[in-house]
């Protein structure tokens, strides 16, 4: 039997679950090859960072980031509507999501 060639890998940000969240949050994500520097940032409604991740060389295919609802520091967010994005080289994609808080 002839297997169909496998499909294309893309840059893609799924939207968070659950959503809204409360607790955690997760994104799962592909990329389409390997990255030397894939980062994932939260920013709040006006557009200020609240989070970032370096998550650093990843491969190709899918992969999971899970936010616990901490800003940089380690300090709860209030509820509200948030926009986090994944950052692969020049590449960017955006997902909103709406946290409950705690």
């Amino acid at each position: 039997s002839v297997k169909p060639p496998p499909a294309a890998l893309s840059l893609k940000l799924s939207p968070p679950r659950p959503n809204p969240g409360r607790g955690h949050a997760r994104f799962d994500f592909q990329i389409p090859q390997r990255e030397a520097a894939v980062e994932v940032a939260v920013y709040d409604v006006n557009g200020r960072e609240v989070r970032r991740d370096r998550l650093g060389m990843l491969e190709a295919g899918d992969h999971t980031w899970t936010w616990n609802g901490r800003d940089g520091a380690g300090r709860n967010v209030e509820a509200g509507v948030f926009f986090t994005r994944l950052e692969v080289g020049s590449r960017t994609v955006t997902q909103k999501s709406t946290w409950l808080g705690w």
